[in-house]
């Protein structure tokens, strides 16, 4: 003898249940698109640029900020060239930031040093 009100297969609600009145009936989930968000690849000088950016405040003063400037450039023409297909822009311009800024302190210092020894030997006559 089966039971009037017998579970349905998979787990689903059943339509109709003595003990809660009517229910709404399953709802199988809905299948359609769902687009996969994959990361774009970085860009292999976007990443140069911003380690010899970070690597010029530490070991390679000068060295470290050119290869950072011109790595950067080199960077963002991929990008740009790319259709921004390849990612790292955000490295490729940090790394320009912290070149251009390194550069630009050892111009300044250089600047001061000179004014300095200019003022030094002016004083000495």
């Amino acid at each position: 003898m089966t039971a009037p009100y017998a579970s349905p297969p998979d787990g689903q609600q059943p339509y109709a249940s003595p003990a809660y009145g009517y229910q709404q009936p399953y709802a199988s989930p809905q299948y359609g698109y769902q687009p996969v968000l994959v990361a774009a690849p970085s860009s292999g000088a976007a990443t140069a640029s911003l380690i010899f950016g970070i690597l010029s405040y530490v070991f390679l003063p000068v060295i470290g900020a050119i290869v950072a400037v011109i790595c950067g450039h080199v960077a963002l023409g991929q990008i740009r060239a790319s259709g921004d297909r390849v990612g790292g822009k955000g490295m490729a311009i940090a790394g320009l930031v912290l070149g251009y800024l390194q550069i630009v302190g050892f111009v300044l210092i250089i600047v001061f040093v000179v004014i300095l020894g200019a003022a030094i030997a002016g004083s000495s006559r």
